[in-house]
């Protein structure tokens, strides 16, 4: 399976035209590419890397250092629970208890409709919200259990 079709390389070639150096569009071809295909698998990762004229290894450091990237498929709501200082103070891990609790998954699982996944990641730049979690593109914060709950099952209506 290819992951880079015609028509993505085409919108590859539009995308590296912008910048003066071709691997420094490494971040927007792979926003691409998963939005594309979900996920970005090794397979993935090597035929952007060929793409670029890149080690394939400097793309997997991008892909694994920004929580946005995934090698996984993700559900369709992807729940990110921040567990850093600010948000463990306010009480991340009862917000993490109740998605888990509530979804019947943990940590980097999917549920079994592919509707939701969660995963536990470092800052989402919020402190002063915290404790957060970032749904998509959205950030909630200063969230308990019962704005947990709530939120879920929102989603679960959309």
């Amino acid at each position: 399976m290819s992951y880079v079709s015609p028509e993505m390389r085409a919108k590859f070639d539009e995308i590296t035209g912008r910048y003066p150096r071709r691997q420094a569009a490494v971040i927007p071809l792979l926003h691409l590419v998963q939005e594309a295909h979900g996920s970005l698998p090794a397979e993935a990762q090597r035929e952007v890397a060929e793409y670029l004229g890149i080690p394939a290894v400097k793309v997997q450091e991008v892909v694994s250092f920004y929580s946005m990237f995934t090698e996984k498929p993700r559900g369709r709501h992807h729940l990110m629970v921040c567990r850093t200082l600010s948000c463990a103070l306010g009480g991340c891990q009862e917000v993490s208890a109740t998605v888990e609790r509530v979804l019947g998954i943990r940590h980097g699982q999917v549920t079994a409709d592919g509707m939701f996944s969660v995963e536990e990641v470092e800052c989402l730049a919020a402190c002063d919200m915290g404790p957060v979690m970032q749904v998509g593109d959205t950030l909630h914060g200063h969230l308990d259990a019962g704005k947990t709950e709530a939120l879920i099952e929102e989603l679960k209506k959309r």
